[in-house]
């Protein structure tokens, strides 16, 4: 077996605790969740998904109502979840 190794980062502790719920819904845990997304890396020897810059240049508030507005659609999906999952 490979030397294994440490790999450590720091986010949002919402974003961290959103992240695992979803992952959760999945199946799965969070370091199952990474250790997919570095095989897929090594695999497409890239970023798993699209990376493109858009066509239109957004200003920081535009980027930041985007932002914002994923984020509550994210919670509404969560909060689904939650519902779902203690009914």
């Amino acid at each position: 077996m490979a030397e294994q190794v440490l790999n450590q980062f720091r986010c949002d502790k919402q974003f961290r605790e959103d992240c695992v719920a979803i992952y959760e819904a999945l199946g799965m845990d969070l370091n199952t969740a990474f250790r997919m997304f570095m095989e897929r890396t090594h695999m497409v020897r890239g970023l798993p998904f699209p990376a493109v810059l858009p066509e239109m240049r957004m200003t920081r508030a535009e980027a930041q109502k985007a932002l914002d507005d994923i984020r509550a659609e994210a919670a509404e999906v969560l909060n689904e979840y939650y519902e779902m999952r203690d009914q």
